[in-house]
């Protein structure tokens, strides 16, 4: 039984860390993307 609980913890963590880490590249290509594009409204006005 706790090495099935174990597991199932482990698998949970790798889980928060996945979501962790897609948050965080998300986060960086949603920043990147928008300042790109203001770079583009900048240039085109």
């Amino acid at each position: 039984m706790s090495c099935h609980l174990k597991h199932y913890a482990h698998a949970h963590f790798i889980d928060m860390v996945a979501k962790q880490i897609q948050a965080t590249v998300e986060n960086i290509i949603f920043s990147s993307y928008k300042r790109n594009f203001q770079l583009i409204c900048i240039q085109r006005s």
